[in-house]
């Protein structure tokens, strides 16, 4: 139930009489709602866009690289160096979640190790591994990587990956600005 309007008469529980809650009625608040619709901001969403494909070699670890925002509210993502560094006074617990499409023209990929580094170290990894006749297809897949993480005012992070693949062969992670092949995006949740 909404309340639309509150008085300022008390409400008792149990309450009988003028100090009873009437569901039915409007109420009018002239109190302060404090903690109430967060704003979710810093946020950010960087991506690679089509012209910018990243030739990776096999089993390296390798950051990977941004050359598009589709929005950055609050000014923390530097894609110069290809991370976000949070703002001064916007530490807090964040949501962040790296996609990434691979492809690998010539076999099939082995497995996927998908990393968020916090202030130049792994803070979160994800695996996917296709083994034998299970690989992943040459074609492209696509793998994602999200958590919830404590953050402070200049902490930064990046992405790295680790592909493997069966013949050693490069790895090309894709880009496209308009279907968002790859990207990192993230925003405070308080």
């Amino acid at each position: 139930m909404a309340i639309d309007k509150i008085t300022s008469a008390s409400i008792t529980t149990d309450a009988v009489g003028p100090t009873q809650l009437n569901e039915a009625s409007n109420y009018d608040f002239t109190g302060t709602v404090t903690g109430a619709g967060a704003s979710n901001k810093p946020s950010f969403f960087a991506l690679k866009s089509s012209s910018i494909n990243q030739d990776i070699a096999t089993n390296t670890n390798t950051k990977v690289t941004f050359d598009s925002e589709t929005w950055d509210e609050g000014s923390g993502f530097d894609l110069t160096n290809d991370k976000f560094v949070v703002p001064s006074g916007e530490g807090g617990k964040y949501y962040l979640n790296f996609t990434c499409r691979t492809y690998d023209a010539s076999s099939k990929i082995y497995s996927v190790r998908m990393y968020i580094y916090k202030n130049g170290s792994a803070a979160s990894n994800n695996e996917f591994y296709g083994g034998g006749s299970d690989a992943f297809e040459m074609e492209g897949t696509c793998f994602t990587h999200s958590i919830n993480m404590d953050l402070s005012a200049s902490d930064y992070l990046e992405c790295y990956i680790t592909c493997k693949t069966h013949d050693s062969g490069n790895i090309l992670i894709l880009g496209d600005a308009t279907t968002r092949k790859t990207y990192f995006t993230g925003y405070k949740l308080f």
